[in-house]
């Protein structure tokens, strides 16, 4: 009895860590942050974020690492440099993006995905104003340009307070 309950346990665990959004590298569908709300939404589906998103002047901040794993992204935080290198497999495409506090911009490589042969390498610089900050010792960023950066179409909805992300820029217009 007590094997089962143990392998029971065990099976839980790996379900709830497979299903959290960043562990893959296709997202379930269109992402919804919300301003004042330390939660966000994917087709429904609730998660709640280390930091409630901020409006800075006129300008919607998430939490870095909330951000990529909601579209499916891992992130690694380089603490001495101050920067954050964000990486998503989507579309056979590998996308890589560097971010650092106090930059206006981000650097972009974007290659082919696993298994395919390596041409039509991009390196870019992408402008992101405003720029990256540290709040309450979290990487916040502006969601525009950082969502853009990985293959996203973004719509704000000023009535709502909502940031709407689609994966893969599926955005269509209502």
């Amino acid at each position: 009895m007590k094997r089962f309950s143990l392998y029971a346990i065990l099976l839980v665990i790996v379900t709830c860590l497979c299903l959290r959004p960043g562990l893959t590298s296709e997202v379930l569908g269109k992402i919804i942050f919300f301003a004042g709300k330390s939660e966000y939404n994917i087709d429904g589906q609730v998660y709640t974020m280390r930091m409630m998103p901020v409006i800075l002047e006129g300008n919607f901040y998430v939490p870095v690492r909330d951000l990529a794993e909601a579209v499916g992204a891992d992130v690694i935080w380089d603490g001495s440099g101050k920067s954050a290198t964000v990486t998503r497999e989507y579309n056979a495409r590998r996308f890589v993006a560097v971010i650092k506090v106090g930059s206006d911009e981000i650097t972009l490589t974007n290659t082919p995905g696993k298994g395919i042969s390596a041409q039509f390498i991009t390196v870019k610089k992408i402008q992101m104003i405003p720029t990256p900050l540290i709040i309450n010792g979290r990487l916040m960023a502006p969601v525009r340009p950082l969502a853009e950066a990985l293959g996203n179409k973004v719509s704000w909805d000023a009535g709502s307070g909502t940031v709407t992300i689609y994966p893969g820029g599926e955005y269509r217009e209502r």
